[in-house]
């Protein structure tokens, strides 16, 4: 019994600095000027995002922004702050993940979409822009299912295999790449 006692309160310990942690990420992300602990890719990922999605959605009022796999929504939450697409959707499969990023945007007043589920069973409307920073593996099954025809999916770090992408772009500071691949082009 004593035993059970210090392991659940390690664990609650361990869960409280997690949540601590979290929350300063949230701060830091709502005053980007004090910004230290902010995910070095959504700090440095997120602005040539923005770029390269106001080049391919001139007026992305009239689509949609979905994000695969958001995580705790960062990138989602940026993009909805810095853009005018119709709708932003961030999707995650993770409950405590997703509970997260739940409060972080209930705190941050983003008016966006938050679903919890299989990313494989999302849909995508067309026309839409899809970030996702998955798997290959994962990438490759949402391509063979169809699920980025007539979108453009902006893939971090990870392209599909045997597809040539419209465009690669160097993201400086963490020695990533953006892969982008315009399926819009296909019925062209």
């Amino acid at each position: 019994m004593l035993l059970l006692t210090i392991f659940l309160i390690l664990f609650i310990l361990i869960y409280l600095v997690f949540i601590i942690y979290q929350l300063m990420q949230f701060y830091y992300m709502v005053h980007p000027y004090k910004a230290c602990l902010l995910s070095s890719d959504t700090k440095t990922v997120c602005p040539p995002l923005v770029q390269s999605l106001y080049k391919y959605f001139p007026t992305p009022q009239n689509s949609n922004f979905i994000e695969l796999g958001c995580g705790k929504g960062n990138v989602s939450r940026f993009i909805k702050f810095s853009t005018k697409f119709k709708r932003v959707i961030g999707v995650e499969g993770d409950f405590f993940t997703f509970i997260l990023a739940k409060v972080m945007t209930k705190l941050s007043a983003v008016k966006m979409e938050l679903k919890r589920g299989n990313i494989l069973k999302s849909e995508i409307p067309d026309d839409s822009a899809v970030y996702c920073y998955l798997f290959p593996s994962l990438i490759e099954k949402l391509y063979k299912m169809g699920k980025f025809n007539k979108s453009v999916l902006f893939s971090l770090s990870f392209p599909l295999d045997d597809i040539p992408p419209t465009e690669i772009l160097e993201i400086k500071g963490v020695h990533k790449k953006l892969y982008i691949y315009d399926f819009r082009k296909k019925d062209k």
